[in-house]
């Protein structure tokens, strides 16, 4: 082992005579990176990388249909979760379905509620959860609405029997304790 000063932080370290051969001037990836590199290198170093892959064209698509779809360990069956905590499903052959990853999706809860009932939903066409749970489609918790109008107006009647039957001051405290536990 032979002892060099690094040529940046100029403390000393211990090298294999190989190295020195070879040029080593700095004692870590750090001190070297603080290097200045000449012009040559630069043009060496580019031309050696030009055009090159590190991966053929094949390699790199066996390694991506590796873990497409159910090779993939977060594999969900094509459903993912909206950021309004819906559930959405993969299905490009929808009339309907949006584009998410370049690919067509469907809120759950509509296409549970077309199977029920025969057709597809017209676009202003609204499903309403009556237990409140985004994520529950089951076809018996569903509703379907002309209209939003006609949803909001069902919501708020519903609302406004509840404060009917119990009144305002009981409501509010139901809501409080609701909001406590």
């Amino acid at each position: 082992m032979i002892k060099i000063i690094c040529q940046i932080c100029k403390k000393p370290f211990w090298v294999k005579p190989y190295r020195v051969k070879r040029g080593v001037k700095c004692c870590s990836r750090k001190c070297r990176n603080k290097l200045p590199m000449s012009i040559e290198q630069r043009k060496k170093l580019s031309e050696f990388h030009k055009g090159k892959s590190f991966q053929s064209k094949e390699a790199r698509k066996r390694l991506s249909d590796r873990w497409k779809g159910k090779n993939n360990p977060n594999w969900n069956n094509g459903k993912l979760f909206h950021s309004q905590g819906y559930v959405i499903i993969k299905d490009s052959s929808h009339p309907f379905a949006y584009k998410i990853r370049n690919q067509g999706y469907i809120l759950e809860h509509r296409l549970v509620m077309e199977k029920k009932i025969g057709r597809y939903l017209l676009p202003n066409e609204r499903v309403h959860h009556i237990n409140g749970i985004k994520d529950d489609n089951r076809p018996e918790n569903l509703e379907l609405f002309a209209n939003n109008s006609e949803h909001i107006k069902q919501r708020h009647l519903k609302q406004w029997e509840k404060v009917k039957l119990i009144g305002w001051k009981k409501l509010a405290e139901l809501a409080y304790k609701q909001s406590r536990s």
